[in-house]
């Protein structure tokens, strides 16, 4: 499933599911320090590897055009957090949107898919 402007909250939940079932939702939640000074440098090439890892499958599982606004993150955790950011914001702009049309108060299906 690759990541449109109209599909996050289903591609969100792909990645989640498929980021635990590796056990590695720490990196993509943030949980896991990379550079916490008590850590080994074991835990830290092994936290390294991890974030590649991950980085690597979120990059090919988005659209080429939100492929460019994730150049800049080296975390998979900040490149999560800015897809949630942008995204919400567009869930929220096309709720209110819809709510106000013609003045009439419309049932939404939230967050639009």
């Amino acid at each position: 499933m690759r990541l449109t402007v109209r599909n996050f909250s289903l591609w969100e939940l792909h990645i989640r599911l498929y980021v635990q079932g590796l056990r590695l939702s720490g990196v993509l939640d943030g949980y896991m320090p990379h550079t916490d000074d008590t850590a080994t440098d074991k835990e830290k090439a092994d936290w390294e590897a991890s974030n590649a890892h991950v980085r690597l499958w979120i990059f090919p599982s988005v659209d080429s055009d939100i492929t460019l606004s994730l150049w800049g993150f080296y975390t998979a955790h900040d490149m999560w957090q800015h897809l949630q950011c942008i995204h919400s914001q567009t869930n929220a702009t096309r709720k209110f949107e819809l709510e106000t049309t013609d003045n009439t108060k419309i049932s939404v299906i939230y967050p639009p898919s």
